[in-house]
């Protein structure tokens, strides 16, 4: 569901529950307990950012949301920098 709509709408749920033979508090239970499952489309470009300890103990507060590595669309990104990431961030807005 969510590879087809980018997201798993609440409406949806029921009809998840029949064809898995699960009930609906099941599949609410695994949509809203994972951080990857969306509840709502998600924008033009989906930023993913690694907040691992790994991540952070190579100078993650130095980026925004605290990591080094992030996922732009579907690209990762690694050993990223504050001025990485804006450059990133405009060539996403750009669409380049």
């Amino acid at each position: 569901m969510q590879h087809a709509l980018g997201h798993v709408p609440d409406d949806a749920v029921p009809t998840i529950a029949h064809a898995l033979n699960l009930s609906r508090a099941e599949v609410h239970g695994v949509v809203s307990f994972y951080h990857d499952f969306r509840h709502a489309a998600p924008g033009n470009v989906v930023i993913k950012v690694c907040r691992a300890e790994s991540c952070q103990t190579m100078g993650g507060e130095t980026v925004i949301a605290l990591s080094p590595a992030l996922v732009i669309g579907n690209e990762i990104h690694g050993r990223a920098t504050p001025d990485r990431v804006d450059e990133l961030l405009r060539a996403a807005r750009s669409g380049a």
